[in-house]
């Protein structure tokens, strides 16, 4: 992991120029597959995803997910299924995610008070990336 350097992704492109759009890595004890093209992304995600949409089984997360029963952790089966659909009727319908709008104005709101804040007195800094977190 430490020879992919501060900006992996960098990395991991000219890997993908030099061996092609596809690549397996070994990043510690994770078997990774690298994907840089488009045409093979959608392959993955959308043909193969059985094969690929599980994670891998840290112990940290199965503590912090009750032992990988949550919606970001569950393994597929079953169980994954049925969180999926509830996920999509409950959190995800377009009813549930227009009444929460009002949250996200104001989070946009807040940001730009901030941002603007800063810039007149002159104190934004060249990695705005702090500022959003």
């Amino acid at each position: 992991m430490h020879q992919l350097g501060v900006v992996s992704h960098n990395s991991l492109l000219s890997l993908s120029k030099t061996y092609g759009p596809l690549l397996h890595l070994q990043l510690g004890s994770v078997p990774t597959l690298v994907v840089s093209s488009a045409e093979l992304a959608k392959e993955v995600m959308k043909h193969q995803d059985l094969n690929f949409c599980s994670t891998p089984a840290f112990m940290s997360q199965k503590r912090l997910s009750y032992d990988f029963q949550d919606i970001a952790s569950v393994p597929y089966g079953e169980y994954w299924r049925e969180m999926r659909k509830i996920s999509i009727v409950e959190l995800f319908s377009k009813k549930r995610i227009q009444s929460f709008g009002f949250i996200r104005e104001e989070e946009v709101s807040q940001m730009i008070t901030f941002v603007w804040g800063h810039f007149r007195n002159d104190e934004i800094s060249p990695d705005l990336g702090k500022s959003t977190n």
